[in-house]
């Protein structure tokens, strides 16, 4: 019989083990049991494997303290629709964005194939979860059969991010249905720790692969710089950005607002290349001192690139 058990730390060195197990059948536990606390809603959270159309799923649990009661059951992150039919969701790797947003790093079991990669889910709330891109996050190689991501989301470095993961040279089920020693065979394909890194904030992007222009909800403006962390492709690319007054409805029937005075498109210096960290300026001028505090719609305008955070 599977359950977790728990520790407690005053300074996360020393541990003391409590006897009772915070949870056991019938929840599921037989893989990765991601407990933390949610400060904007002041209870414990924990995501636990559940099922649904027997596929396996992540549900998620709240309490009030960490050793329960668990309550408020919801499957948040399951195969959807559009999924190929043999998917399930196996090792739901939660943690949070740097940021403070939520992150899932998951792998579907394919259970045609027997392989496992990596996908990645985000959400506001932790309860509500969208896939922002159909493709694995980290893809297999050819010298693994299945990949297995851990939390946290690590700042490996200033411009550095990544995941441990454990890559296993075998296929899911491999040892279990070989007829040799399980053991022998373990020997043979060792699993691995592997870090998967990233750029800082470049999870996903938003990409024009030809040309694109949109608007995004209004934001409070800081006063200073307006920064992209962006990348172009081929001779020619470009990102630019006007701005626009907030106060203006954001809707895509509406008639198209007119940029402030001195931020519009014809203004903007155009940025190319390979950067985290992009200053957009307007003429030369890059300061936002006379918009601190104001609401602000950022339009932009992008040619062969891809937008992966905007800090402004």
């Amino acid at each position: 019989q599977v359950v977790v058990k728990a520790g407690v730390s005053p300074d996360g060195l020393h541990w003391t083990h409590l006897e009772e197990p915070i949870l056991r059948p019938p929840y599921l536990l037989d893989t990765q049991n991601i407990l933390t606390y949610d400060e904007s809603i002041e209870k414990y959270v924990i995501y636990l494997r559940s099922g649904r159309a027997r596929r396996r799923s992540v549900a998620r649990y709240e309490a009030e303290d960490f050793r329960g009661p668990w309550t408020n059951h919801q499957v948040v992150l399951t195969a959807e629709p559009d999924d190929p039919p043999d998917w399930s969701i196996y090792a739901p790797a939660y943690c949070r964005h740097p940021h403070g947003g939520h992150l899932m790093f998951f792998s579907p079991f394919r259970q045609a194939s027997d392989l496992l990669d990596v996908y990645l889910a985000v959400s506001h709330d932790g309860q509500l979860w969208a896939r922002p891109q159909r493709t694995p996050i980290i893809p297999l190689t050819d010298r693994y059969g299945g990949l297995y991501p851990t939390p946290e989301l690590v700042e490996l470095d200033d411009d550095t991010w990544g995941v441990m993961t454990m890559a296993c040279q075998h296929p899911h089920n491999y040892l279990a249905a070989s007829a040799e020693d399980p053991l022998r065979l373990m020997k043979r394909h060792p699993s691995e720790f592997v870090w998967a890194t990233w750029k800082r904030d470049r999870l996903v992007a938003l990409e024009a692969h030809d040309y694109a222009e949109f608007t995004m909800s209004e934001l409070e403006c800081a006063g200073e710089q307006l920064k992209l962390n962006f990348k172009t492709h081929q001779p020619g690319a470009f990102v630019k950005v006007e701005i626009i007054d907030g106060g203006i409805p954001n809707r895509t029937a509406a008639a198209s607002p007119p940029a402030l005075a001195g931020f519009a498109f014809e203004d903007c210096d155009a940025l190319s290349g390979d950067d985290l960290d992009g200053v957009v300026s307007w003429r030369g001028r890059s300061d936002l001192v006379d918009l601190k505090g104001k609401k602000i719609h950022l339009r932009l305008r992008m040619a062969r690139a891809k937008l992966f955070a905007v800090t402004v």
